[in-house]
């Protein structure tokens, strides 16, 4: 007991979780860059007694193992999740660690994991998973490799479902990499710290 309570008390600290979560949907259009994005937060932060502003994105995404070559592949549905700043930098409920391996970078075709995400599906680093992306076809499948494990104790909910963004159903990915497997317009939640 004294082992998990103390390793929950260093991946849940309390500084890090946001007292406000803004979900927002988009009508559609044209993609945001972060830069774009960025005038979002700005805003946000300018607000008073706010003192951090941050954002994510939250979108779900089908995928299925690389080497599943069965004629009709089955697609699993999951929440991939992308954060306004990077990884190492993200300070409102972000990645707590990583287990095993490291964080994705960006045009690389990389992704991580949830380690709960890892265990439901039998998934380990460098496995490779396939999305399905607007516009692609099975025909020429696009493979994103799983270059870590990460541990995420933190809650929050999918604004493209309406519900709880579970860890066994977590994978993590750049901004613009999201984009990429998702078509996704930009951030579509905004969590704020304040006095």
């Amino acid at each position: 007991n004294d082992l998990i309570i103390s390793q929950l008390n260093n991946d849940l600290q309390e500084d890090h979780i946001a007292m406000t979560h803004a979900y927002m949907a988009y009508p559609g259009g044209e993609p945001l860059s972060l830069e774009e994005n960025q005038a979002f937060i700005d805003l946000l932060s300018g607000l008073p007694n706010v003192t951090q502003v941050e954002g994510q994105a939250m979108y779900r995404a089908s995928w299925r193992n690389a080497d599943d070559n069965a004629e009709e592949p089955a697609y699993e549905r999951s929440d991939l999740l992308a954060y306004s700043l990077p990884f190492d930098d993200a300070q409102l409920e972000p990645v707590s660690r990583v287990i095993e391996g490291r964080y994705p970078v960006v045009g690389q075709n990389e992704i991580a994991v949830e380690q709960r995400f890892a265990d439901k599906y039998e998934l380990s680093v460098g496995d490779r998973l396939v999305f399905q992306t607007p516009g692609s076809t099975d025909a020429e499948p696009v493979e994103w490799e799983i270059v870590g494990l990460v541990f995420r104790p933190y809650f929050t909910i999918s604004i493209a479902s309406g519900e709880d963004v579970l860890p066994e159903d977590s994978i993590f990915a750049t901004y613009d990499d999201m984009q990429a497997i998702t078509g996704a317009s930009g951030l579509n939640s905004f969590f704020a710290r304040y006095t």
